[in-house]
């Protein structure tokens, strides 16, 4: 069986020393379960305009992409799922409205760590501390 391929961003949005997660709609896969928001990048798109147009539909917010993070590779029902995570932080003093999601919450890495993750977005959780640390 060949796998279907898909290159997906997500952004790892940081405002006051907390993170932005949003928890996914209980009629999409993985229902309930976080993530950092993005979704996929469409023909002809780059991943940073990608970022902007899913971070704007999903949450009516602009960020300010600090820079790409390594990417996340992940193999489940048949996809082949490159996640490449952007760290950023908002653009504007502007709270997120979420479109897509059913909560969000702003956390701390010790927080984030008690959220119940989809698959593709833990190894982002278990490395952020050292890409947060390079950053600052």
């Amino acid at each position: 069986m060949e796998l279907k391929h898909l290159k997906v961003v997500c952004g790892i949005i940081v405002h006051k020393d907390r993170i932005l997660a949003t928890r996914r709609d209980p009629g999409r896969a993985f229902p309930l379960l976080w993530e950092f928001p993005g979704g996929k990048i469409e023909a002809g798109e780059s991943g940073e305009e990608a970022l902007h147009r899913e971070l704007l539909e999903e949450l009516s917010l602009k960020v300010k992409i600090v820079q790409p993070l390594e990417p996340v590779e992940h193999r489940e029902n048949g996809h082949h799922l490159i996640l490449i995570p952007f760290l950023c932080k908002p653009a504007q003093e502007q709270a997120p409205v979420l479109h897509e999601h059913v909560e969000m919450r702003w956390a701390n890495l010790q927080e984030l760590r008690r959220l119940e993750w989809a698959p593709a977005d833990i190894p982002i959780v278990e490395t952020l501390p050292q890409f947060l640390q390079s950053s600052s």
